[in-house]
Protein backbone atom coordinates (compact mmCIF):
# COMPACT_ATOMS: atom_id res chain seq x y z
CA UNK A 1 0.00 0.00 0.00
CA UNK A 2 1.00 3.36 -0.95
CA UNK A 3 1.24 6.56 1.54
CA UNK A 4 -0.25 8.93 -1.04
CA UNK A 5 -3.54 6.62 -2.04
CA UNK A 6 -4.94 4.19 0.02
CA UNK A 7 -8.56 2.74 -0.35
CA UNK A 8 -10.41 2.53 2.64
CA UNK A 9 -13.86 0.82 4.11
CA UNK A 10 -16.82 2.54 5.65
CA UNK A 11 -18.64 0.49 8.08
CA UNK A 12 -21.46 1.29 10.44
CA UNK A 13 -22.64 0.72 13.78
CA UNK A 14 -25.68 1.91 14.96
CA UNK A 15 -24.35 5.95 13.94
CA UNK A 16 -20.57 4.89 15.29
CA UNK A 17 -18.71 5.43 11.56
CA UNK A 18 -15.64 3.68 11.39
CA UNK A 19 -13.11 3.58 8.51
CA UNK A 20 -11.57 0.00 7.78
CA UNK A 21 -7.87 -0.66 6.60
CA UNK A 22 -8.43 -4.30 5.50
CA UNK A 23 -4.28 -5.37 5.58
CA UNK A 24 -5.26 -9.15 5.64
CA UNK A 25 -3.87 -9.92 1.96
CA UNK A 26 -1.34 -7.27 1.31
CA UNK A 27 0.64 -5.36 3.50
CA UNK A 28 -0.20 -2.86 6.03
CA UNK A 29 1.18 0.78 5.82
CA UNK A 30 4.59 1.21 7.80
CA UNK A 31 3.71 2.02 11.43
CA UNK A 32 5.29 5.56 11.59
CA UNK A 33 2.64 6.75 9.09
CA UNK A 34 -0.49 5.21 10.71
CA UNK A 35 -0.86 8.27 13.20
CA UNK A 36 -0.57 10.40 9.93
CA UNK A 37 -3.05 8.45 7.80
CA UNK A 38 -5.98 8.20 10.49
CA UNK A 39 -5.70 12.14 10.76
CA UNK A 40 -6.08 12.65 7.57
CA UNK A 41 -8.47 9.87 6.33
CA UNK A 42 -10.88 11.05 9.76
CA UNK A 43 -10.89 14.63 9.12
CA UNK A 44 -11.78 14.58 5.85
CA UNK A 45 -14.68 11.84 6.33
CA UNK A 46 -15.79 13.03 9.49
CA UNK A 47 -15.70 9.21 10.19
CA UNK A 48 -15.04 8.35 14.54
CA UNK A 49 -12.08 6.12 14.04
CA UNK A 50 -9.89 4.10 11.79
CA UNK A 51 -9.93 0.62 12.41
CA UNK A 52 -6.53 -1.60 10.90
CA UNK A 53 -7.79 -5.41 10.28
CA UNK A 54 -4.56 -6.95 9.54
CA UNK A 55 -3.08 -10.79 10.24
CA UNK A 56 -1.20 -11.61 13.25
CA UNK A 57 2.17 -13.02 13.15
CA UNK A 58 5.67 -12.65 15.74
CA UNK A 59 7.28 -10.69 12.31
CA UNK A 60 4.15 -8.29 12.36
CA UNK A 61 4.16 -8.16 16.18
CA UNK A 62 7.96 -7.21 16.44
CA UNK A 63 7.52 -4.36 13.67
CA UNK A 64 4.84 -2.53 15.90
CA UNK A 65 6.87 -2.87 18.96
CA UNK A 66 9.82 -1.64 16.93
CA UNK A 67 8.23 1.73 16.63
CA UNK A 68 5.68 1.93 19.71
CA UNK A 69 7.95 -0.34 22.62
CA UNK A 70 4.63 -1.24 23.65
CA UNK A 71 6.03 -4.20 25.70
CA UNK A 72 8.84 -5.45 27.06
CA UNK A 73 8.32 -9.27 25.09
CA UNK A 74 6.40 -9.49 22.62
CA UNK A 75 2.67 -11.71 23.60
CA UNK A 76 2.80 -15.42 22.93
CA UNK A 77 -0.54 -16.46 21.60
CA UNK A 78 -0.45 -15.13 17.74
CA UNK A 79 -4.41 -15.68 16.73
CA UNK A 80 -5.77 -15.20 12.96
CA UNK A 81 -6.01 -11.57 13.08
CA UNK A 82 -5.33 -7.95 15.39
CA UNK A 83 -8.03 -5.77 15.57
CA UNK A 84 -6.09 -2.24 16.19
CA UNK A 85 -8.09 1.48 16.40
CA UNK A 86 -6.34 4.95 15.97
CA UNK A 87 -8.34 8.20 16.89
CA UNK A 88 -8.60 11.58 15.08
CA UNK A 89 -5.25 12.82 16.88
CA UNK A 90 -3.56 10.07 15.60
CA UNK A 91 -3.45 8.08 19.62
CA UNK A 92 -3.89 4.00 19.06
CA UNK A 93 -6.78 3.19 21.53
CA UNK A 94 -7.34 -0.16 23.28
CA UNK A 95 -9.92 -1.71 21.97
CA UNK A 96 -13.00 -1.00 19.81
CA UNK A 97 -15.96 -3.06 20.60
CA UNK A 98 -18.05 -1.93 17.15
CA UNK A 99 -14.42 -1.97 15.20
CA UNK A 100 -14.69 -6.31 16.51
CA UNK A 101 -17.89 -6.28 15.24
CA UNK A 102 -17.33 -5.02 11.69
CA UNK A 103 -14.27 -7.19 11.58
CA UNK A 104 -16.63 -9.90 12.37
CA UNK A 105 -18.61 -8.98 9.25
CA UNK A 106 -15.64 -8.15 7.18
CA UNK A 107 -13.54 -11.55 7.47
CA UNK A 108 -16.95 -13.16 6.73
CA UNK A 109 -16.88 -11.30 3.47
CA UNK A 110 -13.08 -12.08 3.01
CA UNK A 111 -13.77 -16.26 3.24
CA UNK A 112 -11.81 -16.45 6.81
CA UNK A 113 -13.48 -19.21 8.72
CA UNK A 114 -15.69 -17.86 11.52
CA UNK A 115 -15.54 -18.05 14.61
CA UNK A 116 -11.88 -16.38 14.30
CA UNK A 117 -9.85 -15.52 17.02
CA UNK A 118 -8.44 -11.84 17.38
CA UNK A 119 -5.52 -10.05 19.26
CA UNK A 120 -6.64 -6.66 20.28
CA UNK A 121 -5.40 -4.50 23.11
CA UNK A 122 -2.00 -3.86 21.72
CA UNK A 123 -0.97 -0.50 23.34
CA UNK A 124 -1.97 -2.07 26.59
CA UNK A 125 0.74 -4.11 28.29
CA UNK A 126 -0.42 -7.32 27.45
CA UNK A 127 -2.90 -7.73 24.56
CA UNK A 128 -5.77 -10.25 24.58
CA UNK A 129 -7.34 -12.64 22.41
CA UNK A 130 -11.09 -11.93 21.49
CA UNK A 131 -13.80 -14.52 19.74
CA UNK A 132 -15.70 -12.93 17.11
CA UNK A 133 -18.49 -14.44 14.53
CA UNK A 134 -21.81 -14.36 13.07
CA UNK A 135 -24.89 -15.93 13.25
CA UNK A 136 -27.53 -17.30 10.60
CA UNK A 137 -29.34 -14.10 10.42
CA UNK A 138 -26.31 -11.72 9.58
CA UNK A 139 -25.96 -10.22 12.87
CA UNK A 140 -22.15 -10.21 14.43
CA UNK A 141 -20.79 -11.01 17.86
CA UNK A 142 -17.74 -10.57 19.62
CA UNK A 143 -17.14 -12.70 23.06
CA UNK A 144 -15.09 -10.40 24.95
CA UNK A 145 -14.43 -12.43 28.06
CA UNK A 146 -15.25 -10.85 31.39
CA UNK A 147 -15.34 -7.30 32.65
CA UNK A 148 -12.30 -6.33 34.82
CA UNK A 149 -11.61 -3.59 37.52
CA UNK A 150 -10.25 -0.42 35.92
CA UNK A 151 -6.32 -0.39 36.79
CA UNK A 152 -4.78 2.85 39.04
CA UNK A 153 -3.05 3.47 36.02
CA UNK A 154 -6.07 4.95 34.11
CA UNK A 155 -8.49 6.02 36.97
CA UNK A 156 -7.72 7.62 40.59
CA UNK A 157 -7.90 5.03 42.91
CA UNK A 158 -8.61 7.37 45.69
CA UNK A 159 -11.81 8.35 43.85
CA UNK A 160 -13.55 4.72 43.97
CA UNK A 161 -14.93 2.09 46.20
CA UNK A 162 -15.53 -1.44 45.30
CA UNK A 163 -19.16 -2.56 43.88
CA UNK A 164 -18.25 -5.92 43.02
CA UNK A 165 -15.36 -7.83 41.56
CA UNK A 166 -15.04 -5.36 38.75
CA UNK A 167 -17.35 -2.57 39.68
CA UNK A 168 -16.35 0.66 41.54
CA UNK A 169 -18.19 3.40 42.45
CA UNK A 170 -16.67 6.43 41.66
CA UNK A 171 -17.31 10.14 43.39
CA UNK A 172 -15.53 13.28 42.33
CA UNK A 173 -15.45 16.83 43.22
CA UNK A 174 -16.10 19.10 40.04
CA UNK A 175 -16.52 22.87 39.91
CA UNK A 176 -19.86 24.01 40.10
CA UNK A 177 -20.30 25.15 36.46
CA UNK A 178 -18.66 24.00 33.49
CA UNK A 179 -19.27 25.61 30.06
CA UNK A 180 -21.47 27.36 31.46
CA UNK A 181 -24.03 24.42 32.97
CA UNK A 182 -24.69 23.34 36.36
CA UNK A 183 -23.08 20.51 37.65
CA UNK A 184 -23.22 19.00 40.91
CA UNK A 185 -20.68 19.04 43.70
CA UNK A 186 -20.04 15.97 43.77
CA UNK A 187 -20.52 13.84 40.46
CA UNK A 188 -20.83 9.49 40.94
CA UNK A 189 -21.03 6.93 38.20
CA UNK A 190 -19.74 3.18 38.11
CA UNK A 191 -16.65 2.65 36.71
CA UNK A 192 -15.28 -1.01 34.78
CA UNK A 193 -13.01 -2.09 32.14
CA UNK A 194 -15.11 -4.04 29.19
CA UNK A 195 -11.94 -3.78 26.98
CA UNK A 196 -11.98 0.26 27.41
CA UNK A 197 -12.45 2.06 30.58
CA UNK A 198 -16.22 3.26 31.33
CA UNK A 199 -17.83 5.56 33.74
CA UNK A 200 -21.23 4.39 33.72
CA UNK A 201 -23.79 7.42 35.22
CA UNK A 202 -26.99 5.82 36.29
CA UNK A 203 -30.31 7.60 35.75
CA UNK A 204 -30.36 8.15 38.93
CA UNK A 205 -27.46 10.18 39.33
CA UNK A 206 -28.57 12.80 37.20
CA UNK A 207 -31.96 13.47 36.55
CA UNK A 208 -32.72 15.45 39.43
CA UNK A 209 -30.96 18.06 37.83
CA UNK A 210 -30.55 18.10 34.55
CA UNK A 211 -33.60 19.00 32.58
CA UNK A 212 -34.59 15.58 30.68
CA UNK A 213 -34.67 16.68 26.85
CA UNK A 214 -31.90 15.94 24.22
CA UNK A 215 -30.72 18.66 23.70
CA UNK A 216 -29.80 19.56 27.18
CA UNK A 217 -28.44 15.74 28.19
CA UNK A 218 -26.59 16.18 25.01
CA UNK A 219 -25.00 19.59 26.35
CA UNK A 220 -24.12 18.22 29.70
CA UNK A 221 -22.43 15.02 28.47
CA UNK A 222 -20.22 16.80 26.16
CA UNK A 223 -19.65 19.32 28.73
CA UNK A 224 -18.55 16.68 30.99
CA UNK A 225 -17.04 14.41 28.13
CA UNK A 226 -14.73 17.57 27.28
CA UNK A 227 -13.48 18.08 30.89
CA UNK A 228 -12.92 14.57 32.06
CA UNK A 229 -10.74 14.15 28.68
CA UNK A 230 -9.92 17.27 27.36
CA UNK A 231 -9.27 18.95 30.58
CA UNK A 232 -8.95 18.16 34.30
CA UNK A 233 -7.34 15.06 34.21
CA UNK A 234 -7.18 14.94 37.61
CA UNK A 235 -9.44 11.49 37.93
CA UNK A 236 -8.37 10.11 34.64
CA UNK A 237 -5.32 10.78 33.41
CA UNK A 238 -5.40 9.13 29.82
CA UNK A 239 -9.33 10.07 29.81
CA UNK A 240 -12.21 7.94 29.88
CA UNK A 241 -15.95 7.19 27.89
CA UNK A 242 -18.96 7.85 29.64
CA UNK A 243 -22.47 5.87 29.34
CA UNK A 244 -24.96 8.22 30.44
CA UNK A 245 -27.83 5.81 31.09
CA UNK A 246 -31.55 7.33 30.10
CA UNK A 247 -33.66 4.72 31.66
CA UNK A 248 -35.33 1.38 30.29
CA UNK A 249 -35.37 -2.00 31.09
CA UNK A 250 -33.06 -5.03 30.36
CA UNK A 251 -36.03 -6.56 28.07
CA UNK A 252 -37.06 -3.87 26.44
CA UNK A 253 -33.48 -1.88 25.84
CA UNK A 254 -31.78 -0.32 28.52
CA UNK A 255 -31.06 3.41 26.68
CA UNK A 256 -28.06 5.03 26.72
CA UNK A 257 -25.67 7.93 25.32
CA UNK A 258 -21.63 8.04 25.36
CA UNK A 259 -18.61 10.31 24.47
CA UNK A 260 -15.82 8.49 23.94
CA UNK A 261 -12.48 8.99 24.81
CA UNK A 262 -10.12 9.57 21.74
CA UNK A 263 -13.09 10.57 19.50
CA UNK A 264 -13.53 13.10 22.35
CA UNK A 265 -17.13 13.65 21.29
CA UNK A 266 -20.61 11.65 21.69
CA UNK A 267 -21.03 9.01 19.35
CA UNK A 268 -23.99 7.07 17.97
CA UNK A 269 -23.18 4.13 19.62
CA UNK A 270 -19.97 2.22 21.17
CA UNK A 271 -20.18 -1.58 21.54
CA UNK A 272 -17.34 -1.83 24.54
CA UNK A 273 -19.90 1.07 26.36
CA UNK A 274 -22.99 -1.13 25.57
CA UNK A 275 -20.88 -3.96 27.11
CA UNK A 276 -20.32 -1.65 30.49
CA UNK A 277 -23.77 -0.93 30.71
CA UNK A 278 -24.82 -3.76 30.74
CA UNK A 279 -22.58 -5.53 33.53
CA UNK A 280 -23.31 -2.07 35.72
CA UNK A 281 -27.04 -2.69 34.68
CA UNK A 282 -26.92 -6.05 36.23
CA UNK A 283 -25.09 -5.62 39.20
CA UNK A 284 -26.50 -3.13 40.32
CA UNK A 285 -30.22 -4.12 39.91
CA UNK A 286 -29.10 -7.49 41.23
CA UNK A 287 -31.34 -9.05 38.56
CA UNK A 288 -30.60 -12.66 37.57
CA UNK A 289 -30.42 -12.23 33.85
CA UNK A 290 -28.44 -13.61 31.50
CA UNK A 291 -29.47 -11.16 28.65
CA UNK A 292 -29.71 -7.29 28.57
CA UNK A 293 -30.51 -5.42 25.58
CA UNK A 294 -29.08 -2.02 25.62
CA UNK A 295 -30.64 0.58 23.04
CA UNK A 296 -27.68 3.48 22.26
CA UNK A 297 -28.81 6.65 20.86
CA UNK A 298 -28.00 6.18 17.26
CA UNK A 299 -29.96 2.66 17.11
CA UNK A 300 -33.33 4.36 16.64
CA UNK A 301 -35.39 1.03 18.12
CA UNK A 302 -32.70 -1.56 17.46
CA UNK A 303 -29.41 -2.24 19.66
CA UNK A 304 -27.49 -4.65 21.16
CA UNK A 305 -27.75 -7.95 22.77
CA UNK A 306 -25.21 -8.56 25.64
CA UNK A 307 -25.71 -11.87 27.15
CA UNK A 308 -23.61 -14.03 29.57
CA UNK A 309 -22.25 -17.74 29.36
CA UNK A 310 -19.15 -20.04 30.02
CA UNK A 311 -17.34 -17.25 28.49
CA UNK A 312 -18.17 -14.32 29.52
CA UNK A 313 -19.86 -11.55 27.86
CA UNK A 314 -21.21 -11.61 24.45
CA UNK A 315 -21.66 -8.39 22.50
CA UNK A 316 -24.57 -8.55 19.45
CA UNK A 317 -25.02 -6.18 17.13
CA UNK A 318 -25.49 -5.35 13.42
CA UNK A 319 -22.72 -3.48 11.29
CA UNK A 320 -23.47 -2.22 8.16
CA UNK A 321 -20.99 -1.42 5.17
CA UNK A 322 -21.10 1.80 3.84
CA UNK A 323 -19.55 2.42 1.10
CA UNK A 324 -15.25 2.85 -0.27
CA UNK A 325 -13.21 6.02 0.21
CA UNK A 326 -9.62 6.61 -0.60
CA UNK A 327 -7.24 8.34 1.46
Amino acid sequence: MSEECIELERWSVYGNDLLFLDALTEPAPAEAILPGLAKRALASSGSDSLILLQTCSRATLQAVNDVWSYWDKLPSAVPDAMVRIFEPDGSESLSCGNGLLSAASLLLERGVPLPAHVLTGLPSPCPWIVEVGTDRAGRAWLRSGTARRVPPSLADPASRTPVCSALDRFSGIFPGDIDDLRFPAELAGYLVLTGEPHLVVMASEWKDWIPETPTAVGRWLDALGRHLNLGDRVFFPKGVNIDLVLGGTPEDGVRYRCFERGVNRETGACGTGALAVAYAWKELSCEECDMVRVQPQGAGNGGYIVRWGDGGMRLCGTPRFLGRVTS
